[in-house]
Parts: structure tokens; C-alpha cells; sequence
């Protein structure tokens, strides 16, 4: 089936066309005639495991109909459900059509049965790798994209497309809750930083990666800004007798006035590229004290261990607007000020608007207008009315160093 024929008939304008015919061709070429995902049986059993309410039920099992009866609306649903729970590539679904010109004030529910469709599919992968233990809290996590939806669409279901991609996560059962946080099966790439450690006394120094454009209080460019306007580019060298690069200071910024020169011989690498570091996700749901992030660390090392023995994790990583360091000035002595000084940050590229969707339930938004009902939406907006942007934030924590967690232990052995 030809995508500007499918886009054509669903009265989807052509300049979605290139958005969407990414894996178009793989994902035609499996269609079933009558998606499972769209029969009233799993929609019955997803509304079950989810606990939405069933008087909603009927309405959406309706909507399925009309797709499934819809040659063109079925290969679309298809073709989403195929991104996020078969075909291999990550895909994003931002620049996805709304569908609201062909399925007027049903377009929601359109993804919202994309989003149920992940559901059976992350139950048996999670029992193919022996983690069913971990299916339902992670497949009942959808229920935070679908409450944010209601609550902003007067409790009509349905789903941002923004908050889709987060789901291929559930389907391919590559993460799982261990306490207040998530954890991530992931690897490291240029955006985190090599992380060395003293044979000696244990101290921990992070440098910048080969090629991070940083301006001149060394934090990374934001995205959209010319890659000339980088004030340093940086550079890591390791030689058989020293490792020279930019250090990272552990509040966050790289320090650029000058290289650091390491001895091979009393330092080693303890995170590198290509490790296995978990990354680390935060739920919604506040409650993020000292006491629950020691003890979600204590829970993803015993469980990183038993599960995979043979990759020897050395610490977890986490990339997310929560750690902006701007934070700490704005919000003193709040959890997630705490949270930030016992972890050693790193600066990651950043939008400029990082955490307004989470908190603000859009990117675009009125500073006149925009609520100030709470401190955090008060501060992120006061760096916003200064003419300053909103910045995002990474960190490492190393798994040797949990019985230290409460001593801000890299800040104080910078």
C-alpha cells in the first residue's frame, strides 16, 4: 500500500509524509487483516490491567471498528504499532499528523489504541527475558501518559504523540522499576562523560567525551545554536602513561580554563564507552527523599547483579531536565536540590525549554498566562523571565560509592 495514497485518503497533508515513511515499507509488508490490537477481547483486557474506566469502553471499542473497517486507517495503526513494538529503530512520533481533519473529535483515541497495543506485546517480552515480576508495574506506567492526556482533555482518553516513543521501552522490555526509579538497559554514548577513579583514595574525576561544543561557563551549546558559537571544543587523549582531556566539575559544568593530566599508573577507567550504565528514569509521583534514591541505587545494583552477572555494572546514568543546575540556586534545600548534590552532574545538550511539557503540559507556553501555583513551576519560570533559557542536565553515580550516599561525596572530593 502506497503511503501518499493512505495519507491522501485520511485527508493527512502531504507534509507529514516524510514523519511517517520511516519503516513504512517493513511494516506493510506484515499487516494482518484484523489486528489484534484492535479486537474488543484485548481492548476489554488492557482496560482491565490498566483499571480505566469502563464506561469508555464501548466508545473506544467503536473507534477500533471504524479502523479496523478503514483499509487506509487500519495500515497507519499498523504501521504506529509496528514503530513501537517490532521494527528496530527507536522512532519518534512528535511530527506525527493529529488526524483531527478525517477523525475529527475521535483523532485521540486513534493513538490511544496505538498505546494498548504495546500492552501484550511488553507482558510476554518481559516473561521471554524471566522479569515477569516486572511486566505490570512497567505496562501500568502507561497510565501516567494516559492521566496526563485527561487531565488536560477533560478526562477524554487518549495520548500525546510526544510521549509515545516512551513506550517501545515496555515493549521490548528493556526497563524495569526497582523503588522510586526506573532503570534503563542502556549502554553509554559520546554524551556521557569517561569517568576515572584513584587506585589510591578512591576520588572520582569525570572529563568531557572527544568534540563537545561548550560555551564559556562550559556548559553544552544549545540545540539550534551554530556550532560555531562554541566557545571550547573539547578533547580526551589516554596514552599508556596518562589520560589528558577538560575535567567535569561534579555541580555540573565543564571546567574550561584549562586540561587536567591524569597518571595511567595510579588512575583507571571505571566507565567508558559502550559500558553497560543503566540509565535512570524518575517516575512522577514526588516522595524522591535521600533515604528512597539510596535505596532505589541498593535495589538496581542487587538487581543488576543477579540478572547480569557478566557485565559488571559500575554505576548508573541518567540524562533529564530534573537535573538542571539551575535548580539548586532556585529551589534550596528541596529533594530534588538534595538529590542533585549527591550525584556527580554532567552538562548535556539542551533544548531551551527542557521539563515545561512534564510540568506544564506544553513546550509553547505564555509567560503572562502560564500558572504559578507551586515552587518549581515558579522557578522555571523565573529563569525564563530573565531572558535566560531552561537547560537540561546529566549524572553519573558510581555503585561503590552507595554507602557514602548523604556525604555529597563528589562535590566534596572535586
Amino acid at each position: 500500500m502506497e503511503l501518499r495514497k493512505v495519507l491522501a485518503e485520511l485527508e493527512i497533508a502531504d507534509q507529514y509524509h516524510d514523519a511517517v515513511a520511516l519503516d513504512w515499507d517493513t511494516s506493510i509488508c506484515s499487516l494482518l487483516q484484523e489486528p489484534d490490537f484492535l479486537h474488543e477481547g484485548q481492548i476489554k483486557e488492557c482496560f482491565e490491567i490498566l483499571g480505566l474506566p469502563n464506561d469508555q469502553l464501548e466508545y473506544v471499542v467503536s473507534i477500533a471498528n471504524m479502523v479496523n473497517a478503514n483499509p487506509f486507517a487500519k495500515a497507519l495503526t499498523w504501521h504506529a504499532h509496528c514503530q513501537l513494538c517490532v521494527n528496530k529503530e527507536r522512532r519518534l512520533f512528535s511530527e506525527w499528523p493529529d488526524l483531527k481533519v478525517f477523525f475529527a473529535d475521535r483523532a485521540p483515541v486513534f493513538y490511544f489504541l496505538v498505546l494498548l497495543s504495546v500492552i501484550p506485546v511488553a507482558l510476554e517480552n518481559y516473561k521471554k527475558r524471566g522479569l515477569s515480576e516486572f511486566s505490570l508495574p512497567a505496562v501500568q506506567r502507561i497510565n501516567e501518559l494516559i492521566d496526563k492526556f485527561r487531565n488536560n482533555n477533560d478526562g477524554k482518553l487518549g495520548v500525546y504523540t510526544e510521549a509515545l516513543h516512551w513506550t517501545k521501552h515496555y515493549a521490548v522490555a528493556d526497563i524495569v522499576r526497582l523503588g522510586r526509579f526506573e532503570y534503563e538497559f542502556s549502554r553509554t554514548c559520546d554524551s556521557c562523560p569517561l569517568v576515572y577513579r584513584n587506585i589510591h583514595d578512591g576520588q572520582t574525576i569525570a572529563f568531557a567525551n572527544q568534540d563537545w561544543l561548550l560555551n564559556e561557563q562550559g556548559y553544552l551549546i544549545f540545540w539550534g545554536e551554530d556550532d560555531s558559537t562554541a566557545s571550547v571544543i573539547t578533547t580526551f587523549v589516554e596514552t599508556g602513561t596518562y589520560i589528558e582531556g577538560y575535567p567535569v566539575n561534579p555541580s555540573g559544568h565543564v571546567e574550561t580554563a584549562c586540561k587536567m593530566r591524569l597518571a595511567t599508573s595510579e588512575w583507571k577507567r571505571v566507565i567508558g564507552p559502550g559500558d553497560l550504565v543503566p540509565g535512570v528514569h524518575i517516575p512522577v509521583g514526588g516522595g524522591m527523599t535521600p533515604e528512597s534514591v539510596k535505596a532505589s541505587f541498593a535495589l538496581a545494583a542487587a538487581f543488576f547483579a543477579k540478572h547480569m552477572p557478566e557485565e559488571d555494572i559500575k554505576g548508573f546514568t541518567c540524562e533529564s531536565w530534573i537535573l538542571n543546575p539551575q535548580f539548586q540556586e532556585l529551589l534550596p534545600n528541596l529533594n530534588m536540590d538534595k538529590f542533585q548534590k549527591e550525584l556527580y552532574l554532567f552538562p548535556v545538550r539542551s533544548s531551551g525549554n527542557d521539563g515545561l511539557f512534564f510540568i506544564f503540559g506544553n513546550d509553547d507556553i505564555d509567560l503572562k498566562t502560564a500558572p504559578r501555583d507551586n515552587s518549581l513551576r515558579r522557578a522555571m519560570l523565573s529563569v525564563l523571565d530573565s531572558g535566560d533559557k531552561l537547560r537540561g542536565g546529566g549524572m553519573i553515580y558510581l555503585v561503590d560509592d552507595l554507602q557514602k550516599f548523604g556525604t555529597q561525596v563528589y562535590l566534596n572530593n572535586f
